[in-house]
């Protein structure tokens, strides 16, 4: 027999073992009359409830920080809808701690299988920071075409200057201006997606240069987009490409 064999067989539990609920009662009271029961020559011998019962006692002992007994209060209090899909039952009598309520819930769980139960509560943890983060600080964004405020990161920006429906090119491109941004890249380009023409405006308008001027001429196509940029390069929106195309009425 392989060692790994032989070690999955030592940790394989018998019909001897005892319950996860009597190794509980057993770590939370000593024995009794200080006279060894079977239970307790049984874990004397058995390499498998041993490290039940030290799972078990290392994590009782466990204590939450100041830090976690926010996000872990609010794991406990969920644990009983995601164990039986009911709401959780709201206590007229003083709750008692976070880590005993906790301990309770993972009572019916195989202690010396954890990882699946704790990586779940991680994940609602870590679930719960993400929910509480995005409700706190995420900007309402704009729909395009509506006026007085900044867009915010990840909107779309508006072109306040009209494109179509025009016989010349009006001397100021304007549009929406970004929360953040601290210039604006204008990008001009043919019909086919290739780029014609690119410049920067540092504010929320520019004037159109000489060589985007000689490219509009009436009949033609082109796309323009404008891309709001922060401090640190990145793009905050854009305004996807926009068919400008003069003496289209």
């Amino acid at each position: 027999m392989s060692e790994k064999r032989l070690a999955e067989n030592l940790f394989e539990p018998t019909p001897e073992c005892p319950s996860i609920e009597e190794l509980v009662s057993l770590s939370e009271s000593p024995k009794s009359g200080g006279q060894a029961t079977p239970i307790h020559r049984h874990i004397a011998d058995c390499p498998r409830c041993q490290a039940e019962l030290a799972l078990l006692t290392s994590f009782q002992e466990a204590e939450a920080t100041p830090e976690e007994q926010a996000d872990v209060g609010w794991v406990v209090d969920r644990l009983p809808k995601v164990a039986e899909g009911q709401p959780a039952r709201v206590a007229a009598e003083p709750e008692p701690t976070i880590w005993v309520r906790l301990r309770s819930w993972l009572g019916q769980f195989n202690l010396f299988r954890p990882l699946p139960v704790m990586a779940a509560i991680a994940a609602l943890v870590v679930l719960t920071i993400g929910i509480r983060e995005l409700t706190n600080t995420a900007p309402e964004l704009r729909a395009p075409g509506q006026t007085g405020g900044l867009i915010m990161r990840g909107g779309q920006i508006g072109l306040l200057t009209p494109l179509t429906g025009i016989d010349s090119l009006p001397a100021v491109l304007e549009w929406e201006p970004v929360a953040g941004a601290v210039r604006y890249e204008v990008i001009v380009r043919y019909v086919d997606g290739a780029e014609a023409a690119r410049f920067t405006a540092n504010s929320s308008h520019t004037e159109w240069p000489g060589d985007v001027r000689a490219l509009a001429t009436p009949g033609r196509s082109l796309f323009i987009e404008v891309a709001a940029i922060d401090p640190a390069g990145n793009q905050l929106a854009t305004s996807g490409r926009q068919l400008l195309k003069l003496g289209d009425n």
